[in-house]
């Protein structure tokens, strides 16, 4: 279920989130796009987008224009500085920075998925 993803376009077509365009795929190495199914604690139906960026300070940039975007809509239940977890109207999606990659996982019902599955990385 792994698709290569080549623009916002593509993106927004494959990957069900807010304001994807924030992320500045133009300026990325490249992004990819999978489904989960997971079955334990919960049985869930998950989306990771990664998208990889040529630096820690690129992905820095694309990561807090993305949340402060996200933010400005809905509200961020986490409290740490790289990684933000958010409730849409009827799932979670959360956010994370990790060095020169955003993460983000998309349709999880339950608060505690979205975060074991960044986990799983």
């Amino acid at each position: 279920s792994e698709r290569i993803v080549m623009g916002p376009l593509t993106a927004r077509r494959l990957f069900p989130a807010p304001s994807l365009a924030l992320l500045s795929f133009d300026t990325s190495l490249g992004a990819g796009v999978a489904d989960y199914q997971t079955q334990v604690p919960y049985r869930e139906r998950l989306k990771l987008l990664v998208v990889s960026y040529p630096n820690p300070s690129t992905a820095a940039g694309a990561y807090y224009n993305y949340i402060k975007e996200v933010q400005s809509e809905h509200p961020n239940l986490s409290n740490a500085t790289e990684s933000s977890l958010f409730k849409l109207a009827n799932a979670y999606l959360l956010c994370e920075l990790r060095s020169n990659q955003v993460v983000i996982v998309s349709g999880a019902r339950k608060r505690q998925s979205a975060s074991l599955l960044a986990h799983q990385l």
